[in-house]
């Protein structure tokens, strides 16, 4: 059984994963928890096996880390921004850093609610932010300071007035919260062969991550292996024979341990699954340029 006051340090045993695009502005930036990779049962651990490029090697679905619903509705009021939530609709559950919680003066769990537009588009685009009290995007957050399945305080993520980041007190609202929801089936990620290369000898493998059924792009996974550091796993993984002839180990991809072992000429590529993925936290990044011009 798995206690609640645990829920945002240790769920099932998977690790926390604290990083992500951040959901307020400045020194109180909140984070969305990550979903968490749940490994195929079914994967040919210990056995040798023969794909051709396309093929996949294995996969893991998706689980909503924790889910929290309404029992009650809740308004709320906060300066020119006011958020009404009715009964059985759901929050994000977030991890907000203690510097975070500090400024806030709330501790316990955090939730967040819907975003709001803090100001324009225009405005933010001639402006900059600089003058504005909001961030572009706000949101109402609530507090569950005692841990008691209630929430009893509320914030505005995204208010750059300090006065406007305190957490107020609220009447009581309760909730349920569930951990580890499965996904539609349309979410998961896999390790598919991707492509064979006569010249050199190569296979390149490729980490896929699938959202409603479609594959989306990212630059990396960032995720945390065995309650260790924060690790990245990047989209693509290639062999090179004539540096590291066969068989060749990848050690750590998402958790699992995968040895390619040949391959023909047709691309025929032997594989071994030494260790399946492991349950984990984790989140696509993609990496974003925006570009500012300033005309004088």
């Amino acid at each position: 059984m798995i206690r609640k006051s645990k829920g945002l340090a240790m769920l099932a045993g998977v690790p926390m994963l604290v990083a992500a695009a951040p959901a307020g502005g400045g020194n109180m930036a909140v984070f969305p928890l990550p979903d968490t990779m749940w490994p195929d049962p079914a994967a040919p651990v210990g056995k040798a096996f023969t794909l051709k490029p396309g093929e996949e090697l294995m996969r893991a679905s998706v689980k909503q880390t924790q889910k929290l619903t309404l029992l009650a509705p809740v308004k709320v009021s906060i300066d020119r921004f006011t958020d009404e939530i009715a009964a059985g609709e759901e929050l994000t559950a977030v991890v907000a850093p203690e510097a975070t919680q500090a400024k806030i003066g709330g501790k316990g769990l955090y939730f967040c609610g819907r975003d709001q537009r803090g100001r324009s588009g225009l405005g933010a685009a001639l402006l900059g932010g600089l003058a504005s009290k909001f961030m572009p995007i706000v949101r109402f957050c609530f507090i569950d300071g005692d841990k008691d399945g209630k929430l009893d305080q509320v914030f505005l993520a995204g208010a750059k007035d300090e006065a406007m980041q305190k957490a107020i007190p609220i009447d009581s609202v309760a909730y349920r919260t569930e951990y580890l929801v499965p996904r539609d089936a349309g979410q998961y990620l896999r390790l598919r062969y991707r492509k064979y290369t006569p010249e050199s000898n190569k296979v390149q493998l490729e980490l896929e991550v699938y959202e409603d059924g479609k594959k989306r792009g990212f630059d990396y996974v960032l995720y945390n292996g065995s309650a260790g550091p924060l690790q990245r796993q990047v989209p693509y993984l290639q062999t090179n024979p004539r540096k590291i002839p066969y068989p060749v180990f990848f050690n750590n991809v998402m958790g699992a341990v995968v040895r390619v072992d040949g391959v023909d000429a047709e691309g025929n590529a032997r594989f071994t699954i030494e260790r399946n993925f492991r349950p984990t936290l984790f989140r696509p990044i993609s990496i974003e340029v925006r570009y500012i011009y300033i005309y004088i």
